[in-house]
């Protein structure tokens, strides 16, 4: 925490506090944290339906959250390489 606090100039308490998850640094941390705390947990979203229900289930993270809406990607399954 000390060299990321540093690197930041934010204190280490607020390093740990919102940039530590399971004993790591996690950026994504500070992105839920915000969510929960100003948003009631709304408006996380993702590339698409399906990797939005992956991340709900599957990173722990976001697990505070009650849910992920995912953005429908413009371009046809056909069209992409």
């Amino acid at each position: 925490c000390e060299k990321v606090a540093r690197i930041f100039n934010m204190s280490e308490d607020f390093i740990f506090a919102h940039l530590t998850a399971e004993g790591r640094f996690n950026m994504l941390k500070a992105g839920v944290d915000f969510l929960l705390a100003y948003q009631e947990g709304q408006g996380a979203y993702a590339v698409s339906q399906f990797y939005a229900a992956e991340c709900h289930a599957r990173y722990s993270i976001f697990w505070q959250l009650p849910s992920i809406g995912g953005i429908d990607n413009p371009m046809l399954e056909d069209e992409r390489e």
